[in-house]
């Protein structure tokens, strides 16, 4: 993994929908409630959670998602560095053709390895 340094602009923190305590690095997008929830398979991500929700139960809190730039995500499987990526069903990198997140800037060689996705909206 590359070292990244993230734009402090290309971050928000907004009240997660569920537990997001185990999350970092996932892809998230915003529920109908305006809540951050995860992203799951054929859906638009918004981006990937940067800082975790404060607790497991309900009020969850804040969670902050790098929305642009640069971002660590957890990848689903083995990817190549210029691959088009978007969300799998547990909400890991893997390739995809439609609502793409983003680029990968690195190889992924496994599931659960952390890459460096350059997030496209």
């Amino acid at each position: 993994m590359a070292t990244m340094k993230v734009n402090e602009s290309f971050l928000f923190a907004k009240e997660a929908a569920a537990d997001l305590t185990g999350a970092l690095y996932k892809l998230v997008k915003m529920d109908n409630d305006g809540n951050i929830a995860l992203a799951v398979l054929g859906e638009k991500a918004l981006g990937a959670v940067y800082e975790v929700c404060l607790q497991a139960t309900a009020p969850f809190g804040p969670v902050t998602v790098q929305f642009a730039g640069i971002a660590k995500v957890i990848a689903g499987g083995a990817l190549a560095a210029g691959t088009r990526v978007g969300p799998d069903a547990a909400s890991k990198l893997v390739a995809a053709s439609t609502n793409t997140t983003g680029i990968t800037i690195e190889a992924a060689g496994a599931s659960g390895d952390i890459v460096g996705v350059a997030l496209i909206g």
